[in-house]
């Protein structure tokens, strides 16, 4: 079963975004994590352990403590250790043209995408992988 991590601060979009992925397919598991530090840990725990690891993630750029960017730059000093290929794509409420930018200089993110995430989206996004 392929597995979805939603890197996310807001419980309420959290909340919706799981219920919009749900309502297209059901054959996927969904784990939440608040901010990217909290991610970041859970990656660096379980660097041999594929079954442990998202084949997909939707990072939020504004968060607490470690926000998207800083979650790029720490996933980028471990990525060649994970043990399986992670697609990332962006998933925020900024529509700033330099957030784009940015999201589409660094080699780590697929895509950006402008909440709130429609379940065709997500569909083209898992048909990709």
């Amino acid at each position: 079963m392929p597995q979805l991590w939603i890197i996310d601060d807001d419980p309420a979009y959290t909340h919706l975004a799981r219920y919009l992925i749900r309502d297209v397919d059901d054959d996927v598991e969904i784990s939440t994590f608040a901010d990217g530090d909290l991610a970041i840990d859970h990656l660096t725990a379980h660097l041999t352990d594929a079954d442990e690891l998202p084949d997909l993630i939707l990072l939020d750029i504004n968060m607490p403590r470690m926000d998207g960017w800083e979650f790029l730059k720490e996933y980028a000093a471990i990525h060649d250790r994970l043990p399986k290929k992670v697609t990332i794509y962006m998933l925020s409420s900024s529509i700033a043209d330099s957030d784009k930018k940015k999201a589409e200089e660094n080699v780590f993110v697929k895509g950006y995408i402008v909440k709130p995430l429609e379940g065709d989206q997500y569909l083209q996004i898992r048909d990709s992988l």
